[in-house]
């Protein structure tokens, strides 16, 4: 695997590229899906989607908010399990006050995509301010 983060490019495997260039530098926006906005989420979602997997709108299963910023619900509806060593595509988990917070795709080398108040955007852990856990597809 090798991350071009700079192009938006993402190579998977010798044959396999996962484009995202369109993705970045859109704007966020509450409950945004796509493909004009986002929020963290919905952009999860997008990035799984084009990696092949199906994700549910967690807004649409649990009738309240709090339901969804509930770690241990949210994981248990999608299906992940947490991990300390994630690869590409693992979902990051960012808490606040013990709830979930924020939601991006592990990339490389500590790179993640994610969307927030300055939109779609890669950055890397060792430089974010929010300390994240990671969680992975079941095998």
């Amino acid at each position: 695997m090798m991350l071009l983060h700079r192009t938006g490019f993402l190579e998977l495997e010798a044959d396999t590229l996962l484009d995202v260039n369109d993705l970045l530098g859109k704007p966020y926006k509450l409950h945004g899906r796509g493909p004009d906005s986002y929020d963290c989420y919905g952009l999860v979602i997008e990035v799984e989607r084009r990696l092949g997997r199906e994700l549910p709108d967690l807004y649409k299963i649990f009738e309240k908010k709090s339901e969804v910023k509930d770690v241990n619900l949210a994981t248990a509806a999608i299906g992940l399990v947490k991990t300390d060593t994630p690869a590409f595509g693992d979902i990051v988990l960012f808490r606040k006050k013990g709830r979930a917070d924020h939601l991006a795709v592990y990339l490389k080398n500590g790179d993640f995509i994610h969307c927030d108040g300055d939109g779609v955007r890669i950055l890397n852990l060792a430089y974010y301010d929010k300390e994240g856990e990671f969680w992975k597809w079941p095998q």
